[in-house]
Protein backbone atom coordinates (compact mmCIF):
# COMPACT_ATOMS: atom_id res chain seq x y z
CA UNK A 1 0.00 0.00 0.00
CA UNK A 2 2.83 2.27 0.76
CA UNK A 3 4.26 1.96 -2.40
CA UNK A 4 1.08 2.94 -4.33
CA UNK A 5 0.66 6.00 -2.01
CA UNK A 6 3.94 6.53 -3.26
CA UNK A 7 3.35 6.44 -6.55
CA UNK A 8 0.31 8.81 -6.47
CA UNK A 9 2.69 12.18 -5.31
CA UNK A 10 3.89 13.89 -7.82
CA UNK A 11 7.93 13.38 -7.97
CA UNK A 12 9.93 16.60 -7.44
CA UNK A 13 13.69 15.93 -7.63
CA UNK A 14 14.77 17.29 -4.33
CA UNK A 15 13.63 20.06 -1.51
CA UNK A 16 13.85 23.52 -4.09
CA UNK A 17 12.29 21.95 -6.85
CA UNK A 18 9.56 20.48 -4.26
CA UNK A 19 9.08 24.22 -2.13
CA UNK A 20 9.02 26.76 -5.02
CA UNK A 21 5.73 27.79 -6.04
CA UNK A 22 2.83 29.92 -5.19
CA UNK A 23 1.58 30.50 -1.77
CA UNK A 24 -1.26 31.47 0.26
CA UNK A 25 -1.37 31.97 4.38
CA UNK A 26 -3.52 28.84 5.73
CA UNK A 27 -4.64 31.24 8.85
CA UNK A 28 -5.21 34.33 7.23
CA UNK A 29 -7.48 35.35 4.34
CA UNK A 30 -5.84 38.37 3.75
CA UNK A 31 -2.78 36.84 2.96
CA UNK A 32 -4.56 33.89 1.29
CA UNK A 33 -4.21 32.16 -1.99
CA UNK A 34 -7.46 33.67 -3.19
CA UNK A 35 -6.65 37.25 -1.88
CA UNK A 36 -2.83 38.07 -2.03
CA UNK A 37 -0.54 34.94 -2.91
CA UNK A 38 3.02 35.09 -3.51
CA UNK A 39 5.52 33.02 -5.14
CA UNK A 40 8.69 31.34 -4.03
CA UNK A 41 11.46 30.50 -6.19
CA UNK A 42 15.09 29.68 -6.22
CA UNK A 43 18.17 30.64 -7.90
CA UNK A 44 19.75 28.26 -10.32
CA UNK A 45 22.70 27.88 -7.98
CA UNK A 46 20.27 27.52 -4.75
CA UNK A 47 22.08 30.32 -2.97
CA UNK A 48 19.11 32.56 -3.10
CA UNK A 49 15.96 32.52 -2.14
CA UNK A 50 12.80 34.71 -3.28
CA UNK A 51 9.65 35.81 -2.37
CA UNK A 52 7.16 37.48 -4.68
CA UNK A 53 4.56 39.29 -3.08
CA UNK A 54 0.83 40.10 -5.04
CA UNK A 55 0.60 42.43 -2.94
CA UNK A 56 2.50 45.40 -0.52
CA UNK A 57 2.61 43.30 2.92
CA UNK A 58 4.26 45.12 5.93
CA UNK A 59 7.52 43.58 7.47
CA UNK A 60 8.66 43.00 11.02
CA UNK A 61 9.92 46.79 10.98
CA UNK A 62 6.68 47.91 9.70
CA UNK A 63 7.65 48.94 6.78
CA UNK A 64 5.61 48.05 3.16
CA UNK A 65 7.70 45.18 0.92
CA UNK A 66 6.52 43.69 -2.26
CA UNK A 67 9.83 41.42 -2.32
CA UNK A 68 11.46 39.42 0.38
CA UNK A 69 14.83 37.95 -0.56
CA UNK A 70 17.05 35.54 1.23
CA UNK A 71 20.69 33.95 1.39
CA UNK A 72 20.76 30.25 1.70
CA UNK A 73 23.16 29.46 4.33
CA UNK A 74 22.53 25.03 3.87
CA UNK A 75 19.70 22.63 3.81
CA UNK A 76 19.48 19.24 4.71
CA UNK A 77 16.17 16.89 4.70
CA UNK A 78 14.60 18.66 7.37
CA UNK A 79 14.58 22.26 5.39
CA UNK A 80 16.61 24.89 4.61
CA UNK A 81 18.36 27.93 6.65
CA UNK A 82 18.49 30.96 5.26
CA UNK A 83 18.72 34.87 6.06
CA UNK A 84 16.87 37.69 5.22
CA UNK A 85 18.72 40.33 3.72
CA UNK A 86 18.90 43.33 5.77
CA UNK A 87 18.25 41.15 8.74
CA UNK A 88 18.09 43.17 12.57
CA UNK A 89 16.25 40.95 14.56
CA UNK A 90 18.86 38.75 16.71
CA UNK A 91 18.60 35.78 18.60
CA UNK A 92 18.62 35.79 22.50
CA UNK A 93 22.56 34.94 22.17
CA UNK A 94 23.24 38.22 19.96
CA UNK A 95 23.73 36.46 16.86
CA UNK A 96 21.42 37.38 13.72
CA UNK A 97 18.55 35.21 12.86
CA UNK A 98 18.60 32.72 10.68
CA UNK A 99 15.84 31.24 9.81
CA UNK A 100 14.46 27.84 8.76
CA UNK A 101 11.89 26.99 5.50
CA UNK A 102 10.37 23.79 6.35
CA UNK A 103 7.81 21.47 4.67
CA UNK A 104 4.69 21.55 6.30
CA UNK A 105 4.08 17.56 7.44
CA UNK A 106 1.58 15.92 5.83
CA UNK A 107 0.92 19.23 3.94
CA UNK A 108 1.66 20.62 0.41
CA UNK A 109 3.30 23.55 1.76
CA UNK A 110 5.45 25.24 4.21
CA UNK A 111 6.46 26.92 7.57
CA UNK A 112 9.20 28.70 8.88
CA UNK A 113 11.28 27.75 12.33
CA UNK A 114 14.17 29.35 13.19
CA UNK A 115 17.45 28.03 14.62
CA UNK A 116 17.22 29.23 18.18
CA UNK A 117 14.13 27.76 18.48
CA UNK A 118 12.95 24.49 19.75
CA UNK A 119 13.59 22.01 16.60
CA UNK A 120 9.46 21.22 16.57
CA UNK A 121 8.40 24.91 16.45
CA UNK A 122 7.03 26.20 13.35
CA UNK A 123 4.75 28.65 12.34
CA UNK A 124 3.03 30.92 9.93
CA UNK A 125 1.98 27.92 8.10
CA UNK A 126 1.54 28.76 3.90
CA UNK A 127 -0.53 26.13 2.03
CA UNK A 128 0.58 25.89 -1.90
CA UNK A 129 -2.31 27.39 -4.56
CA UNK A 130 -4.24 25.41 -6.62
CA UNK A 131 -2.31 26.69 -9.70
CA UNK A 132 0.85 28.87 -10.16
CA UNK A 133 -0.82 32.25 -9.74
CA UNK A 134 0.16 35.37 -11.82
CA UNK A 135 1.37 37.81 -9.59
CA UNK A 136 0.68 41.63 -10.29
Amino acid sequence: MALTLAAALPARADLFEDLAGSYGAAFRKDLSCAVAPHRLSFSADRRRAHFQLSAPTRDYQGALRSQADYTVLGWDETGIRMQLDGETRLTEGGVPVVWILRKAAGLDGYCWGRTDWPQGRCQHLMLRCAEDLPLG
